[in-house]
């Protein structure tokens, strides 16, 4: 499910598990999904200070980015391995 979107977007290292890549992963327990209504909240944790919306959500157990533990069991471990991607439009015409 993750592989097409990450080719056509010209993230080569993503979309799979497999050696040499970026091990991006959420386990999740699936009866014990949730969310809580319907109204969006805002949180200003982007870079820059920026803005994004979200629903509360739980059910998550694990959140791994680069092969690292960031979230277990809803609370954050401390780490924060990820960055921003950005693709530049060569890149993706390239992988197009």
């Amino acid at each position: 499910m993750s592989a097409m979107p990450a080719h056509v977007a010209g993230l080569a290292d993503r979309g799979v598990l497999a050696v040499g890549k970026a091990a991006n992963l959420i386990v999740y327990d699936f009866e014990g999904l949730w969310i809580k209504g319907m109204e969006y909240k805002y949180r200003y944790d982007m870079p820059n200070k920026d803005w994004r919306r979200y629903l509360p959500t739980g059910g998550y157990r694990y959140t791994v980015v680069n092969g690292e533990l960031t979230l277990e069991d809803g609370k954050p471990t401390g780490a924060l391995p990820g960055a921003v991607l950005r693709v530049t439009t060569a890149q993706a015409t390239a992988a197009a």
